[in-house]
């Protein structure tokens, strides 16, 4: 079972370490990765995705 917590983190890393700034990014980015949906990602964050990339800052780099 895949935790969803742990897939939450590495897809704001992802966000973060390839600098995506759009949801268009991010979907060719999901395409190509093992990261949540766009719409999972929204859900769990409870944020519009401006917000979640604003948000990446705050993920701690050593959460794996």
């Amino acid at each position: 079972m895949v935790d969803m917590q742990l897939m939450y983190i590495k897809s704001l890393k992802l966000i973060k370490e390839n600098n995506i700034k759009t949801e268009a990014e991010y979907k060719k980015l999901m395409c190509s990765n093992l990261i949540l949906s766009l719409e999972t990602l929204k859900y769990m964050s409870n944020m519009k995705f401006q917000d979640i990339v604003a948000l990446v800052e705050e993920v701690d780099e050593e959460v794996e």
